[in-house]
């Protein structure tokens, strides 16, 4: 290697730690844009676990609470990894992606629900 080629790789490597301390000074404004969806989220789902205690149990359960924490848990470490791997577009709308990833673990927790209900009567 010649000093051109040295200085070359310094170059990149210098941009690529200026790239990367970015995107840590960046990380938590995006976290908290995200943590704001899956909390409306959590809310319209706490709603729905009232509903369904009040209209199907015919009792309020402790346990819609505990759903609803475990689903903003996961979604929540779940967008949180993801981030800190830098796997989620700068372009993408970072509320909205909060709501579609509590959307799915919602759905996976449903899903499970009616397998469990149906097949483990």
């Amino acid at each position: 290697m010649n000093l051109n080629e040295i200085k070359e790789l310094l170059r990149q490597s210098e941009a690529d730690n200026k790239e990367k301390e970015e995107q840590k000074r960046l990380m938590p404004k995006k976290l908290k844009e995200i943590r704001k969806g899956i909390i409306v989220f959590a809310i319209v789902h706490l709603l729905f676990e009232i509903a369904l205690a009040i209209t199907i149990y015919k009792e309020h359960s402790k346990v819609m609470l505990l759903s609803v924490i475990v689903n903003y848990s996961v979604s929540y470490f779940y967008v949180k990894n993801r981030l800190e791997k830098n796997l989620i577009s700068e372009n993408s709308n970072l509320m909205n992606y909060g709501i579609k990833v509590s959307f799915i673990v919602f759905l996976f927790r449903l899903a499970v629900g009616f397998i469990q209900f149906f097949v483990f009567k």
